[in-house]
């Protein structure tokens, strides 16, 4: 016994399809092979053929019970009496049997199988035993393996006449057919089996091609004769009577010709033979003779047919015994009707003991027919019930594979179990054949449409996954470690999104993919490990480079602008270090942007200053009249500063949160929030700017406002009495000189900073 195993769960090949339409076995041999249309049909189809034309040229229909038995013999018209003898030669030439090609006597039982190995030996005698039950055609041989059914076909197909041994070829094929749908049959398990029964089939077209050829011949050689006999009747010679034995003997010698041709010769060579013999007197007493042994035959069918023609007691209830012996009674009857007319005074006796034989034989064998009919009534029954469970399958659809695999095991069940119940009622057996093989015909045409369709899926997925593949590779080749790893990692993400591809490529391609992606990361782990130790080297040098910020002394390096530009000089000496291990980044960028930040917070105030003083001096440089408008223009140009700003900051804000927030996205964070940052300080040095220029312009308002009233005060002071006005001119005058020498004590005010001051650092 083969081993059983799992099969992978795909789309199943071996699509099972109805069997071949049921016939009724009332007037055929319900051996006949027995097996589904499958694809490989064409191996397996003239097993089934010759069954069939076996079975048909075997039958005797039903209806022609009435007729088995022959009719008695007409009268014939009254005869000279010197005439009432025919010699031996009439008899022979009439008596043209159907007799079996090959039938030797058994003396005694002999086991046919004895000189075989006992396991193919108790095969064979089980299949034996199988068809001679009732239920045989319909049997199979679970037990058996495929190699137990290669050894039973490697022994049939070894026979020389194989046509005995086609319902026996036709059982073991429908057990193969049966097996193969099993999930652990391989159609390499087959071969060997399949070849077998080739070998069979072409044997058996050979013995029918043989025996067509020798029928055809002897139709050829009757014909030769019919014109040598026909020659000798229109010659009117009847010294020629030796001339029409040899004639007949040879007829005798030649054998069946064709069924086509054989009533035809038969009747002409009667014919021929009447007429010859009525040209002589002894035509009568050759015809005589010739009855007499024609008696004899007939005796002898009528002796054949009581002996054999009736089933024993324990088979009357099997269907393959009644199709054998409707075989027998045929050839019976072949042959009664070949042997010719007997004596007249035996007439009645012969047909009425043949006659009494029949109807016996067909009022017993009408009694299983009836019994037949009822089971079949039942399996009509049970064949409808099954195509209630079996309907829903012509519906069905579903989008899974499995799905689709699963209802076609189910669906093979409901087959089964029809293919177990038999033949149901004539009257009902095609129409329920019709509404089976229409549910199984549509569910696996859809089955079939569906993997088709998954397999042009599926290989546009095979096309997608190696265009990734050699983007894969591409990748690998360009030796990229930081976009590389952006890059791949997009693919593996597309990769996962397409798709499963036909299984013949799965494991290949996927292999080559990993591989790819495998030695990529790889050599990005080796390349990133030799960078570790520049990495430390690095941070060593920016821990130096912080002390140095922190240890900057203004005065030591002669003033403000001195440490600026050795800030600057530091900046830059960061910049071009280059990266440190990457979990102390932050903290040591942190660590310098504090330092850094410190000592701009010590410069701070003065800039406030300076930034207060460059507001001062460019609303004081503006005429008076023009000063509203100039600064209020460059109020609006620092608005939309502010504007841009802000807009900026918004679209970084909604920008930032579709980051990942995983490490990979951390940077990408930070540089983005540091954009934010400098807007947004931006923003507010422009307010305050702003606020400076509207605080400057009301003090010059203001002062404007001052200068007129005291313009004012002055002209009034004017028209006062010439006392006042001398009075009024030497105050003013001490006024005006008092103002002078204010101004004058004034102190000059401090150049502003310098504009190269830079800014606090960004992060990196």
């Amino acid at each position: 016994m083969l081993p059983e195993h799992e099969t992978p769960e795909m789309p199943e090949k071996d699509l099972e399809v109805p069997e071949q339409q049921e016939q009724d076995t009332t007037t055929q041999d319900e051996s006949q092979v027995d097996a589904p249309q499958v694809e490989e049909s064409s191996v397996e189809s003239p097993v089934e053929e010759a069954t069939e034309e076996a079975t048909e040229e075997s039958a005797v229909p039903p209806a022609a019970e009435e007729e088995a038995a022959p009719e008695p013999e007409a009268e014939e018209a009254e005869v000279p009496a010197e005439e009432s003898t025919t010699p031996a030669e009439v008899a022979e030439g009439e008596a043209e049997t159907a007799a079996p090609e090959a039938e030797a006597p058994a003396e005694e039982p002999v086991d046919p199988y004895a000189d075989q190995p006992e396991e193919l030996k108790a095969w064979l005698t089980r299949i034996d035993e199988v068809l001679a039950t009732p239920a045989g055609a319909q049997h199979q041989l679970t037990q058996a393996t495929v190699d137990d059914l290669t050894a039973i076909m490697e022994y049939y197909k070894e026979a020389e006449d194989v046509l005995p041994l086609i319902p026996k070829v036709g059982l073991v094929k429908r057990s193969f057919d049966t097996l193969k749908f099993k999930e652990a049959f391989s159609e390499a398990d087959g071969e060997q089996f399949l070849e077998a029964l080739k070998e069979f089939n072409a044997k058996r077209v050979e013995r029918e091609k043989d025996i067509s050829e020798v029928r055809a011949e002897n139709s050829r050689r009757k014909r030769e004769l019919l014109g040598k006999l026909r020659e000798v009747v229109e010659a009117k010679n009847p010294e020629r009577i030796q001339d029409v034995r040899a004639i007949q003997d040879e007829w005798k010698r030649v054998g069946p010709a064709l069924k086509n041709d054989s009533e035809e010769l038969y009747k002409e060579y009667r014919e021929l033979l009447d007429e010859f013999y009525q040209l002589r007197e002894v035509h009568f007493e050759l015809m005589d003779y010739d009855r007499k042994r024609n008696l004899e035959e007939k005796e002898r069918l009528i002796a054949e047919a009581e002996s054999s023609l009736f089933p024993a007691d324990e088979d009357l209830g099997k269907l393959e015994v009644w199709n054998e012996k409707m075989d027998l009674l045929s050839e019976i009857q072949q042959q009664w009707k070949a042997a010719g007319h007997v004596p007249r005074e035996e007439m009645d006796r012969i047909n009425d003991s043949y006659r009494s034989i029949i109807d016996r034989f067909f009022e017993l064998r009408q009694e299983f027919l009836k019994v037949l009919d009822e089971a079949r009534e039942g399996n009509a029954t049970q064949k409808e019930a099954l195509l209630e469970k079996m309907a829903p399958f012509a519906e069905f659809t579903a989008d899974r594979p499995r799905a689709w695999n699963d209802a076609s095991r189910q669906l093979r069940e409901l087959q089964e179990a029809w293919k177990a119940i038999g033949q149901a009622p004539k009257r009902v057996n095609s129409s329920l054949w019709s509404r089976y093989r229409e549910i199984c015909n549509t569910f696996f045409s859809r089955k079939a449409e569906f993997f088709r369709k998954l397999d042009e899926e599926r290989t546009q997925n095979l096309d997608l996954k190696r265009a990734l593949v050699e983007r894969a590779e591409a990748i690998l080749a360009s030796g990229d470690w930081e976009k590389g790893a952006r890059e791949l990692k997009q693919v593996q993400r597309e990769w996962k999104a397409i798709g499963p591809v036909p299984e013949r490529h799965s494991n290949k391609l996927w292999n080559r993919f990993r591989e790819a992606c495998d030695q990529f990361f790889e050599g990005r782990r080796t390349h990133y490990k030799s960078m570790h130790q520049d990495e430390h080297e690095n941070l060593a040098a920016k821990k130096a480079l912080i002390e140095q910020v922190r240890q900057i002394n203004i005065d030591e390096l002669g003033g403000k602008d001195a440490a600026i530009q050795r800030v600057k000089e530091i900046q830059a000496e960061w910049k071009a270090i280059g990266k440190v291990p990457y979990k102390q980044k932050d903290t040591i960028w942190e660590e310098f942007r504090s330092e850094v930040d410190a000592f701009f917070d010590g410069l701070s105030a003065r800039r406030e200053e300076v930034r207060e003083f460059r507001v001062r001096k460019t609303v004081e440089s503006v005429e008076e009249d023009e000063r509203d408008g100039v600064i209020q223009g460059k109020i609006a140009r620092i608005r939309r500063k502010i504007e841009a700003a802000q807009e900026k900051v918004d679209q970084y804000s909604i920008n930032i949160n579709y980051i990942s927030k995983g490490k990979s996205g951390e940077p990408l964070r930070k540089q983005i929030q540091g954009e934010i940052d400098k807007e947004e300080r931006l923003i507010k040095d422009l307010r305050k700017e702003i606020k400076l220029l509207r605080q400057a312009l009301e003090e010059e308002k203001k002062a404007e406002e001052e200068k007129k009233a005291q313009e004012a005060a002055a002209e009034a002071a004017a028209e006062e009495t010439a006392t006042e006005e001398v009075a009024a001119e030497e105050t003013a005058s001490a006024e005006e000189a008092e103002a002078a020498e204010s101004e004058a004590e004034a102190p000059e005010a401090e150049a502003p900073p310098s504009e190269d001051e830079p800014e606090k650092p960004a992060e990196e």
